[in-house]
């Protein structure tokens, strides 16, 4: 359900509660059944003193329904529309934009208010797609331990890709191997709300287009990559066609670039670079939280109402409540826990839908994991089971599944999982069905699976002129 604020300006004494609200009591609070499913609530009206001034008042349009979003924005503009005509409105906000009272350009502002909103950098292609103004631009250098070898700069959309060609560091060390031009064709405060009474992270990803771009670069070069602080600014001054320096974000990239690194993993999302590599437990807990978050986005795509989620992901739930019960019990409980139900079982049935191939090298059979479904869904459990046990109880990560991977020097690849059936330290002792691989196969598997799942979104018709 998506929530759209309606602010609507009129003329004249007394006219919204009885005509939009359609009762003559009407009172804040007080609500109205909207088409699709959708409800109308009235929040009150602000009375201006100045004489001849138009009286604002304040509604909450509320969402419902499985109806599509075409048909939604069809039948609530003409509803409301019919409503504003009977109330003598004069003027109409939705969500702080002013909107002409006609029926059509209400059904284009509900249609856009309802689309799935996205995170600013998706947002802002979408914006210079659309042919969106130029409000300015910045560069960041972006940092990473990697070697990349030389290549034309890469354009997309609204971001740049420009190549240093920085070449191999002999130190190990991180270095500036790219820098990410960004054009803003939608200003940042366009997606939040800030006369919100409530707190809003659902588009907040740790900072700007330059950490979502980022993100997602490393995620498909398979390498670390981090931004550094802000270098250049673009502004519309016909003086500075190039720019002005910039350089008062220092705290910000030494911050985020980090120092040296030891090279085993990645970086995967949004997670600090130093992080991953150096702390292979958080590493792993990192891992398991980004195919989470995007299990739960998959699952969400089918909307289906967190009734049917409890029905299928814990029937014996369900059926006891519905005993207990009636269908009101089942969905105000599922309501209740909607997102915590079955993580397991959506950790594990995304990773095993979006699968990807067996790495390229692999070593000797005795130090591979299985790839068989079956399998595979056992080694994700004791992942699983080893991620809670770490939350909830305490319990570290089996310090085998955060060391280096064992390498003979006739193998082609190191191992995938643990080579002896047993691991021992001075202070606990490891089978090896409780530590079914190492972490560099874990991170193939979730790359992987996050890579084809991002592949599977794109329609097949979708044109690359846009990008």
């Amino acid at each position: 359900m998506d929530n759209v604020t309606l602010e609507l300006k009129v003329s004249g004494d007394h006219v919204l509660g009885d005509a939009i609200i359609g009762s003559p009591n009407a009172k804040r609070g007080s609500e109205t059944p909207a088409p699709g499913g959708a409800r109308l609530r009235y929040e009150g009206t602000l009375f201006q003193e100045a004489a001849g001034a138009p009286e604002v008042a304040r509604f909450i349009l509320h969402m419902g329904g499985d109806v599509g979003v075409g048909v939604v924005s069809g039948l609530l503009s003409a509803w409301l529309y019919d409503r504003l005509k009977a109330g003598q409105a004069t003027k109409l906000r939705i969500d702080r934009v002013d909107v002409e009272l006609k029926q059509g350009a209400i059904e284009r502002i509900i249609t856009e208010r309802l689309r799935p909103r996205g995170p600013y950098a998706y947002e802002n292609w979408l914006a210079a797609v659309a042919g969106g103004p130029f409000e300015g631009g910045f560069e960041f250098p972006l940092y990473s331990d990697a070697e990349f070898r030389a290549q034309a700069n890469k354009f997309w959309g609204p971001y740049t890709l420009f190549n240093t060609l920085s070449g191999p560091s002999p130190y190990n060390s991180v270095r500036p191997i790219f820098v990410l031009g960004v054009d803003l064709h939608l200003k940042p405060s366009d997606l939040v709300d800030r006369d919100a009474e409530t707190t809003d992270v659902e588009r907040y990803l740790g900072g700007g287009p330059e950490l979502e771009v980022a993100a997602l670069c490393s995620l498909a070069m398979g390498i670390r990559l981090k931004p550094g602080g802000m270098t250049r600014v673009f502004n519309k001054q016909s003086e500075f066609p190039r720019g002005l320096p910039h350089g008062a974000d220092v705290e910000g990239a030494t911050r985020r670039t980090g120092g040296l690194a030891t090279g085993i993993l990645p970086e995967v999302l949004k997670f600090e670079v130093t992080d991953v590599d150096r702390e292979a437990e958080l590493s792993w807990l990192f891992l398991v939280s980004a195919i989470e978050t995007a299990a739960d986005s998959w699952y969400a795509a089918d909307k289906r109402s967190p009734a049917e989620e409890l029905r299928e992901l814990r029937p014996e739930v369900a059926a006891r409540l519905q005993k207990a019960g009636d269908d009101n019990l089942v969905e105000d409980i599922a309501a209740y826990f909607s997102g915590t139900l079955g993580a397991f079982k959506k950790f594990s049935s995304f990773l095993l839908e979006f699968l990807p191939p067996v790495p390229a090298k692999r070593p000797p059979a005795q130090a591979q994991v299985s790839w068989s479904p079956a399998e595979m869904k056992g080694f994700l459990k004791v992942i699983y089971t080893h991620r809670s046990k770490a939350l909830h109880d305490g319990t570290p990560f089996p310090p085998v599944m955060c060391e280096r991977p064992y390498q003979a020097p006739d193998w082609g690849a190191p191992a995938e999982a643990p080579v002896d059936e047993v691991y021992r330290n001075a202070y606990g002792v490891w089978k090896r069905e409780s530590t079914p691989m190492l972490l560099h196969t874990f991170e193939h598997i979730v790359r992987g699976a996050l890579l084809k799942w991002w592949d599977s979104m794109v329609p097949a018709s979708s044109s690359k002129s846009a990008l």
